[in-house]
């Protein structure tokens, strides 16, 4: 675990190095900082720690069987066509959830995007089972509405399975959900991949939000499973133009 630890704060001294900047400002866009917004920003929760390797089911079961479509989007930056790693698009259950221009430095790195479709796809139909078996027994996340450190598979998987079910009964559902210029680094067994992301609700109140993101994962009998995973969501607010 010490190991781990040491490996975690390793790679977020190495985003830095790894990672672009967010504008905070582009056009006449303006981000304004959120911590509590219902059904976005989660309640402020003490911190959950857990050992147990058993993933949660019983969260969306019944999105699994929704049919889901998939079609592969074609890089549009020179930078990213230097890959050949294409970008994609999954659609399920109305929720549209997009790869664009991904970067993969190197063969390995493309098979840790490949592990990131494979977890968002299976966000987008609610199977935490499958999400659980791509991640590591002590992952962590950071919850920012809380400022507490969520540790463990379990409890991180409980995190989620609340998120999605806010999304599910709230007014303004989540519709779209865009990863921009995802860069995957690969250094031994440790992968760090940075990228930009946006989410959309509709419903009876429209928002968006943008995020930078930083995913670390671990290479574990050939397999990579996510370590930690940090997000900074802001509101996209469209300003007023007067005349």
């Amino acid at each position: 675990m010490a190991s781990k630890t040491f490996k975690i704060t390793l790679a977020l001294f190495c985003v830095a190095y790894l990672s672009c900047p967010v504008r905070a400002v582009a056009g006449n866009v303006m981000v304004q900082d959120i911590t509590e917004k219902k059904g976005i920003a989660t309640a402020s929760t003490p911190v959950t720690t857990s050992t147990s390797s058993t993933a949660s089911t019983d969260a969306g079961l019944e999105l699994k069987n929704n049919v889901v479509t998939e079609k592969v989007l074609p890089n549009t930056t020179t930078k990213s066509s230097e890959t050949n790693y294409q970008g994609w698009e999954v659609d399920s259950s109305g929720v549209k959830i997009s790869c664009t221009n991904p970067h993969a430095a190197c063969a390995e790195s493309e098979k840790v995007l490949d592990t990131l479709k494979i977890l968002f796809r299976a966000y987008s139909k609610g199977d935490l089972e499958t999400a659980g078996q791509y991640m590591d027994d002590d992952c962590t996340t950071f919850d920012e509405s809380s400022k507490t450190l969520i540790v463990g598979r379990k409890a991180v998987l409980d995190d989620l399975k609340q998120k999605i079910h806010g999304w599910e009964v709230s007014d303004s559902p989540l519709t779209a959900y865009t990863m921009e210029h995802p860069y995957a680094k690969v250094d031994g067994d440790m992968a760090v991949v940075s990228f930009v992301a946006i989410k959309e609700f509709g419903g009876k109140h429209p928002q968006k939000f943008k995020s930078h993101c930083t995913d670390i994962f671990k290479k574990e009998d050939g397999k990579w499973k996510k370590l930690h995973y940090r997000s900074n969501w802001k509101e996209v607010v469209a300003t007023s133009t007067t005349k």
